[in-house]
């Protein structure tokens, strides 16, 4: 993962921010990566770039993200 990528979801999905984050899992670090819709505030996060994309393409325009 790397800005490129998150640039080119900046493009494909304008009104949605984009970023990683660092979660623990007890030992393990993994990078996660998070979007927020700006119309609603919906947040939606997934262990990646490709993974966040499909996540955004099956939600529904009004889904409210993360519950």
């Amino acid at each position: 993962m790397n800005d490129d990528d998150l640039g080119k979801l900046q493009q494909d999905y304008p009104g949605i921010r984009f970023g990683t984050v660092w979660a623990s899992e007890g030992r393990v670090r993994r990078r996660r990566c998070w979007a927020r819709r700006a119309a609603d505030n919906a947040l939606f996060t997934a262990p990646s770039v490709l993974a966040l994309r499909d996540r955004l393409d099956a939600e529904p325009p009004d889904s409210p993200g993360i519950p």
